[in-house]
């Protein structure tokens, strides 16, 4: 692929695109050929067929030329919003699916309910959950935007909460970006199941486990003996549970390791569904 793109490159033009929607692997990944080298921009691929993608992807581009953004900053916002697009495509038909060009936009006209939903969820938290379920590291509920790029799609609290005495409290504010920790299991879980896209973890017993699953819920676990090295233990292990369930379980859980605290994560669709699967744990 290198070798055609210099090529196409030695014809003339100042830069070549080579999509690589069409090539196997389980990255898509575009490479943009200019004198200065070669620029690799990926995302996940998703498995569905669509019509429009290629026009407006370059008009994308295009209008980041059009604004005075410099070619390659032009070609990452571009794929930013073509993998929007085509994530958030719409049937209209039998055929093909229509990528809808405005879904990056709607996504952020989502970001102050997402806030205030995340907000209410906590308010709730620091109410009735019981201080002792709050893990030594602290707790965190994390809430995507539908099909998250990255720790800015996902809001959190800031600091996380912790156990005050009797009492649980936030650390610092509501904002996207306030979760690492869980963003990680909320983004592993929605690459599989859209659906997913919230989650906050819990303090592990063999008590907390049983009552969850006394109420129906799907449960899921991971070792952390098996983690590989270099990888990131929330990603590796949510998607350890989920193939050992064969979906997106209500809950996964470990049993810790060396260094690392033993912990419960509840999954749902938002706040609401995750604090409805955490009601028997609730004062």
């Amino acid at each position: 692929l290198e070798d055609v793109g210099n090529r196409l490159l030695e014809m003339g033009p100042e830069a070549v695109l080579i999509k690589g929607g069409h090539l196997e692997g389980d990255l898509a990944v575009d490479s943009l050929f200019t004198a200065e080298g070669v620029l690799e921009v990926a995302s996940p691929r998703l498995d569905r067929r669509v019509h429009g993608a290629g026009c407006t992807f370059s008009a994308f581009i295009a209008t980041g030329l059009g604004i005075g953004m410099g070619l390659r900053e032009a070609v990452k916002e571009a794929k930013r919003r073509i993998y929007d697009s085509v994530a958030m495509s719409v049937p209209v038909g039998k055929g093909l699916l229509a990528i809808d060009p405005m879904a990056t936009l709607h996504k952020e006209a989502m970001r102050a309910g997402v806030i205030e939903e995340v907000r209410k969820a906590v308010a709730v938290i620091e109410e009735r959950l019981p201080p002792e379920l709050v893990p030594e590291v602290g707790m965190n509920l994390a809430f995507a935007l539908p099909y998250p790029q990255g720790y800015g799609e996902i809001c959190g609290v800031e600091g996380r909460l912790v156990r005050v005495g009797d009492k649980v409290r936030r650390v610092g504010e509501v904002r996207f970006g306030g979760s690492r920790h869980m963003a990680r299991v909320v983004m592993a879980a929605s690459f599989v199941d859209p659906e997913v896209r919230c989650a906050m973890n819990i303090r592990f017993t063999e008590a907390v486990v049983d009552r969850l699953r006394a109420t129906g819920a799907m449960v899921g676990t991971f070792d952390r003996g098996e983690e590989p090295a270099m990888v990131s233990s929330m990603e590796w292990g949510t998607a350890e549970a989920i193939r050992g369930c064969g979906h997106v379980p209500d809950v996964i859980y470990d049993r810790g390791g060396a260094g690392k605290e033993a912990m419960v994560r509840v999954l749902g669709r938002d706040p609401d569904d995750v604090l409805r699967k955490v009601s028997a744990l609730m004062r």
